[in-house]
């Protein structure tokens, strides 16, 4: 369904006679800057509604699979930003610790997608070194 998610923003119409697809799009998560994330970072991200106490925000980056907890208020939770967080990233509000074990059925918002950076020295730092 996350694909499904995340398509469905594309989508503004569909014949009539389709067939109902047998699953709906998660609730949508969004993260409101187009700036990328470095690891340590704190960010906002806001669920459709509010966001249910005791939630994860579950970070999705290649094969790693990290669930923290942050500062819910509301629709909006501020949370750290994991090192593991690299490159497209996909972040869902999960309702458990979903690490090693992500499942659908534990998704109440998402995904959102951030673009993780690394902390290490860029080129132009290490020319004056």
């Amino acid at each position: 369904m996350s694909v499904y998610t995340l398509a469905a923003m594309f989508i503004t119409s569909c014949p009539a006679s389709n067939m109902a697809l047998p699953f709906t799009a998660f609730p949508t998560l969004t993260y409101d800057s187009m700036a990328s994330c470095w690891g340590g970072e704190t960010i906002k991200l806001t669920g459709a509604k509010a966001i249910p106490a005791g939630s994860y925000v579950t970070f999705v980056s290649g094969l790693n699979v990290v669930s923290v907890q942050g500062t819910i208020s509301g629709a909006d939770i501020m949370v750290e930003v994991p090192a593991v967080a690299m490159g497209q990233t996909y972040v869902f509000i999960t309702s458990k610790d979903v690490e090693g074990t992500f499942v659908d059925a534990s998704v109440v918002y998402g995904p959102a997608i951030i673009e993780g950076m690394s902390n290490l020295p860029t080129s132009d730092s290490l020319r004056s070194l």
